[in-house]
């Protein structure tokens, strides 16, 4: 892991996220990239300042502003750091500038803490829109080595197995764990395709200490909570599929109740096929 892209609109979350994406820099000797997306300002018919001039002002000031964070967080994350104020769409932007930059891992942050069961905006919208790796860190989550790592997965669904690259290379480095959960409705048998589909994760974690479990409840998002609660859990883990859990679990709205404690960051990977 060379590079880390975090997306900050400023708010605690987006500020916590990035001391977060700091410390992993620092233990993968990686820089640090800090990205200001800001919306196109609306023109004010009453002030003669003409809308170019909006544009530069606002750019400066957030520019200025994302400077003072990269100079604060020099006295604790010795890494390299880089910023960059673009005006655009959050989503669209956070991937195009990935992309520009070549990040390995792009970190949002997302708004809430112990009581809190909702996703921001932007989180769901780099998820969405970001081919990449995209590690979404709760408001209240500070950054720790991942020793328990836990891979949730529906063993039907097929999977570019150089997608869990990224989680064998945080599982390898930290020396962590990974427990590989599957959520069923009901106790039964598996059938050939989800023992195909546990034998090539057995194949993919090979060498990296790991174990299955499988759990029975009605409803899958449940389980997964009750799971990453009642076990120490540092990470939780997702493969994006356009028909698959992650994508049911995020559902149609930016503010969909989630059925999870927001208080274990969320690496989303991204099948590639």
């Amino acid at each position: 892991m060379k590079k880390i892209l975090v997306a900050t609109d400023f708010s605690d979350a987006a500020r916590n996220a990035v001391r977060y994406a700091a410390g992993l820099a620092q233990e993968f000797n990686a820089s640090l990239h800090l990205l200001h997306v800001f919306l196109e300002p609306a023109p004010a018919l009453d002030v003669p300042v003409a809308w170019s001039d909006t544009v530069e002002a606002e750019q400066k000031e957030k520019a200025a502003q994302l400077r003072e964070e990269a100079d604060n967080l020099a006295a604790s994350f010795p890494v390299p750091v880089t910023t960059d104020v673009i005006m655009g769409f959050t989503g669209e932007s956070i991937a195009d500038q990935a992309d520009k930059q070549g990040a390995d891992l792009v970190v949002v942050g997302m708004k809430g803490g112990k009581h809190s069961r909702f996703w921001g905006s932007n989180a769901i919208t780099a998820i969405r829109k970001v081919s990449r790796p995209v590690l979404v860190v709760p408001e209240e989550t500070a950054f720790k080595q991942p020793r328990r790592i836990v891979f949730s997965t529906d063993f039907k669904e097929t999977v570019n197995y150089q997608a869990l690259d990224p989680l064998v290379l945080l599982a390898k480095k930290f020396g962590a764990r990974i427990e590989i959960v599957h959520v069923q409705e009901e106790a039964e048998e598996m059938d050939t395709g989800e023992i195909a589909g546990k034998m090539g994760l057995e194949r993919a974690f090979e060498g990296i200490e790991h174990q299955f479990a499988t759990i029975v409840d009605d409803d899958v998002e449940e389980g997964i909570q009750s799971f990453t609660q009642n076990n120490p859990t540092d990470m939780l883990v997702m493969v994006a599929h356009h028909h698959g859990l992650l994508n049911r679990w995020l559902g149609t709205s930016h503010t969909k109740q989630m059925s999870y404690q927001t208080t274990v960051p969320l690496l989303v990977l991204h099948d590639r096929k």
